[in-house]
């Protein structure tokens, strides 16, 4: 993905104060401002001038504060290059701070006006980190005791390797060491159709294609629903499971019946987490656990959903040739929705959208509103085109975003 990328030079170059701002997005998923960045680069300018002020021994002295500031300065340039996400620049997130305190160290004055200094780049990213605690933001549940996550398991999928499809948004991973060591997974919520023609669509429909038919399976959290009809899929249930397994050829094993796999750990979740109502009344939290259905793999019931499908391909073709980067050519899937259809391009978290009416959207995944392009025939025509440096809710340093 090239979620964290800079999308200019002047991006990439004010990328250490942009990491300052408490938004989140800037260099990693939630707001955590890291503020040493922006002040080793205001503290650069009175280093330089200590610096042409020094004579050659005291210079010889300073090198290893230099080599580290160099060094994290050229680091910038392959991160930035290649993902700009903060978890793949551990290593200098940590030498920042002696960082500061090294450059500190060799401005003019006293020994207390030069440990103040130190104090301050201290409080400062405390106060930062305060105001914007990034500690327990994706906390779903607090581990308190082993297993890491329970789930009762089946003595049948401990001893026999199988091959599990998820439909859920959090991967729950934590309960793959519960089944069988040689079992296959696969997260299918974010995976384009498994019979599209989509690289990671070929992969899993691989693994799908060569499961034994007993032992491939669905696991998906139970919905909460009224508690009798909570140990299985009711109907209405069912054919939501079934809409969301269609576009990959997926489908319920009509003669098995699903079973409930209580778990202590995804009531936790639930326990941590605001009480969901229904009609007025508060829906059961009794009973959480993953339901586990057997599947079918059968590529004859659902049509490929590809990019050279559908009747908006013309569009949707014209938006990939203007922003290429934004809407790689050959990498989104389509999606057919009851007035229109939406394509979707993963690697730059980008959809565009096509109405039957002929009118054209497109949005960014952490922008509020979709971008109105006009009529889908201009944009065919090129005579309207998104503007690729201006992308709302991406483009641009985290404070002067678009929404």
């Amino acid at each position: 993905m090239i979620r964290f990328q800079p999308d200019s030079l002047r991006e990439a170059l004010l990328r250490p104060l942009a990491m300052a701002a408490p938004d989140s997005w800037a260099y990693v998923e939630f707001g955590a401002p890291d503020l040493r960045f922006a002040i080793a680069l205001l503290l650069l300018p009175f280093v330089a001038w200590v610096w042409g002020r020094m004579g050659p021994q005291r210079r010889s002295q300073w090198m290893p504060t230099l080599g580290v500031l160099l060094i994290t300065a050229l680091a910038f340039v392959p991160w930035l290059a290649t993902t700009g996400n903060g978890r793949y620049f551990m290593p200098f997130l940590l030498l920042v701070g002696p960082l500061c305190v090294g450059m500190i160290k060799w401005l003019p004055g006293s020994l207390a006006l030069r440990g103040t200094l130190a104090s301050g780049v201290l409080a400062l990213q405390a106060i930062g980190l305060a105001l914007t605690p990034p500690w327990g933001v994706w906390t779903l549940a607090k581990w308190e005791r082993a297993p890491a996550f329970h789930v009762d398991v089946p003595e049948a999928h401990r001893l026999k390797a199988g091959t599990y499809v998820s439909l859920s948004v959090v991967s729950y991973s934590l309960i793959i060491r519960e089944f069988h060591p040689d079992s296959r997974w696969i997260g299918a919520f974010n995976l384009p159709p498994l019979l599209g023609e989509h690289p990671d669509a070929r992969r899993a429909r691989q693994i799908v294609a060569a499961a034994a038919p007993d032992s491939l399976f669905l696991i998906v959290p139970a919905l909460t629903q009224h508690p009798a009809s909570r140990e299985r899929p009711n109907e209405a249930s069912r054919h939501a499971l079934a809409a969301l397994l269609l576009p990959h050829g997926l489908r319920l094993r009509a003669d098995d019946a699903c079973v409930l796999l209580r778990s202590r750990g995804l009531q936790s979740v639930e326990d941590s987490n605001p009480p969901q109502f229904h009609e007025g009344q508060p829906l059961s939290r009794d009973g959480a656990g993953f339901w586990l259905c057997g599947l079918q793999f059968d590529p004859t019931i659902a049509a490929p959903a590809s990019p050279g499908a559908g009747r908006h391909d013309a569009a949707f073709a014209a938006v990939e040739q203007a922003c290429p980067r934004f809407f790689p050519p050959g990498q989104g899937y389509s999606i057919r929705t009851k007035d229109g259809e939406f394509r979707e391009y993963a690697h730059g978290e980008m959809r565009v959208y096509v109405s039957d009416d002929g009118q054209l959207f497109y949005r960014y995944a952490r922008a509020i509103n979709a971008v109105h392009l006009g009529p889908a025939s201009e944009v065919i025509a090129g005579r309207r085109k998104p503007d690729c440096n201006r992308i709302h809710g991406r483009s641009g340093l985290p404070w002067g975003r678009e929404p």
